[in-house]
């Protein structure tokens, strides 16, 4: 149990504070600090989160700009005789083994420890503000926006994908429409005998000038779809190639 703090000097709003000697100023069971804001209420908080943590940085940063001295503060402790202090001095805590275990519940412990945040937002009304409270609790509500986070990466990366995949589809097919198409073996050979036989019909019409031209035109317009069928069917089997692929 903590008995008293006799020095405490250049940390904060203190400059220079030590007890007399004798029990004046040392702590009961129950201890009520009053006093106005920015008199030292946070800096004996950190005092004490500093000696249970022995995380100088603390002090360090309570420094006294126009010190000539460097920090020092000595803490009784209740348990013997003799009496035990804890020192810190030269920016390090001394005798840190026998500190009572202190916790401190302030600001600073809110901001550590519980996740709430200083606003209020759409988000947090949304979530019921996301109230966490521990380091367990932290370190898993983190680990849950990590996820949220790589999730949305992810569905980026798939829209994207989606998008680039859709533009090789022919119009007035989706991707769903298009995955079901039957794979066409050969569809390049299949191409080439509908091409071959679109130049031998063209060639024929050419060298026989009196050939009957409704019946080339019919015969042209078959092939000419025919092979344009054919070139479809060589898009589709390539287009399932590619979305077996990205699937």
């Amino acid at each position: 149990m903590i008995q008293r703090i006799n020095i405490l000097n250049q940390i904060g709003r203190f400059t220079e504070l030590q007890f007399d000697a004798g029990e004046q100023g040392n702590f009961a069971k129950l201890n009520v600090i009053n006093a106005k804001n920015a008199t030292g209420k946070s800096t004996l908080c950190d005092v004490l989160r500093s000696m249970t943590t022995g995380q100088a940085a603390y002090l360090l940063g309570r420094k006294r700009l126009n010190a000539t001295t460097n920090p020092e503060i000595v803490v009784a402790l209740a348990g013997g005789p003799p009496t035990q202090t804890v020192r810190f001095q030269n920016d390090t805590w001394q005798n840190l083994e026998a500190t009572p275990n202190v916790q401190v519940f302030d600001e600073r412990f809110v901001a550590d420890n519980v996740l709430v945040g200083h606003h209020i937002n759409v988000d947090q009304r949304r979530n019921l503000y996301g109230f966490v409270i521990g380091a367990q609790g932290i370190a898993l509500r983190q680990a849950v926006d990590m996820a949220e986070a790589a999730l949305a990466r992810s569905t980026q990366t798939i829209n994207s994908s989606r998008g680039a995949l859709q533009r090789l589809i022919p119009e007035g097919r989706t991707i769903e429409t298009f995955k079901p198409l039957p794979v066409v073996e050969e569809v390049d050979h299949e191409i080439q005998k509908a091409a071959n036989a679109l130049e031998r019909a063209a060639h024929i019409r050419t060298a026989n000038p009196f050939h009957n031209p409704q019946m080339t035109r019919d015969q042209l317009k078959q092939l000419e779809d025919d092979f344009w069928a054919a070139d479809n069917l060589r898009f589709k089997s390539r287009g399932n190639q590619d979305i077996h692929a990205f699937r």
